[in-house]
């Protein structure tokens, strides 16, 4: 037991010791005045910034989720709140209900404003990798 103890820290360690050899993802909700601001890396590189999605609650929630397609899949997503969509492998069709259909693929997202619905399919021939990060009001706001 000790030794997978040292084999996992030891494999922590690795990990650590070159911060920039791993992809980082970084996910925030800031005011439009800070739109541009410098990253939290030096070697970071900016994706996607949403337009504007409103006022935001007193208080609210940030949630990640990972879907993840197999060619020629399709599932449903939608949100209380604004939701982005940023693709990380493969390519997706986004159709939001009563929208234009948006390509997401590597390094590309796309916004579903506060209580928007979409089917998202997979257009390529491999897996496809998205992050869904939604922003609703807590509970009680």
């Amino acid at each position: 037991l000790l030794v997978v103890l040292v084999l996992l820290a030891g494999a922590g360690v690795l990990g650590m010791m070159n911060p920039w050899s791993n992809d980082w993802v970084f996910l925030s909700v800031r005011a439009v005045s800070q739109r541009g601001a410098p990253m939290p890396l030096p070697t970071a590189s900016r994706v996607y910034e949403s337009p504007d999605i409103g006022a935001l609650p007193g208080r609210y929630v940030q949630t990640v989720e990972e879907i993840t397609l197999a060619p020629g899949g399709s599932t449903e997503t939608g949100s209380a709140g604004a939701a982005i969509l940023v693709g990380v492998a493969g390519r997706a069709d986004v159709q939001p209900v009563g929208g234009s259909s948006v390509q997401v693929g590597a390094r590309t997202a796309t916004l579903l404003q506060s209580g928007t619905s979409a089917r998202i399919t997979n257009t390529g021939t491999g897996p496809a990798r998205l992050l869904r990060f939604a922003v609703v009001a807590a509970p009680g706001s």
